[in-house]
């Protein structure tokens, strides 16, 4: 028995041009969609670890802000594992201005302190205001106790 070839066209292994274009679009989508995700997770990433060490630098601030000379200075700034703190005060009430002192060696302030956080790359984190309590002596206060008595 004699086999003979059939003049059929086989058709080839591979994949046409249009079937080429197909596959390159949804691999392309797939990609850029993929590039995107990652895209969105690095930004979170980093807001996530700069709100993470802001009440650390917070505390780091009041720290700073502990060590002020209220009295003479009244505005700042403070950097900590960058983040600058720009911060002002101002006097809400003085114990100067009140009817009754009790302490009056000392001068008691109550101060409102505005406060804005900004990140490294010059942007805006938050602002915020507190209220904070400072004393100092007074300059002007003279202690009787070692004058004698006129009387």
């Amino acid at each position: 028995m004699t086999y003979r070839k059939s003049n059929v066209n086989k058709k080839a292994g591979g994949f046409t041009l249009i079937e080429s274009l197909v596959a390159l679009v949804i691999l392309s989508t797939i990609f850029a969609v993929t590039w995107e995700w990652f895209g969105v997770a690095a930004t979170a990433t980093k807001k996530i670890e700069r709100n993470l060490i802001l009440p650390d630098a917070f505390e780091s601030f009041l720290t700073h802000l502990s060590q002020q000379k209220l009295e003479e200075v009244r505005e700042g700034s403070y950097s900590q594992r960058g983040l600058e703190f720009a911060w002002k005060a101002s006097i809400k009430r003085i114990s100067t201005e009140e009817y009754i002192r009790r302490q009056p060696a000392w001068v008691v302030a109550l101060f409102t302190i505005e406060v804005k956080v900004i990140a490294e790359n010059e942007s805006q984190m938050t602002n915020f205001s507190f209220d904070y309590l400072h004393q100092w002596r007074d300059k002007n206060y003279i202690d009787d106790r070692f004058f004698p008595n006129e009387s």
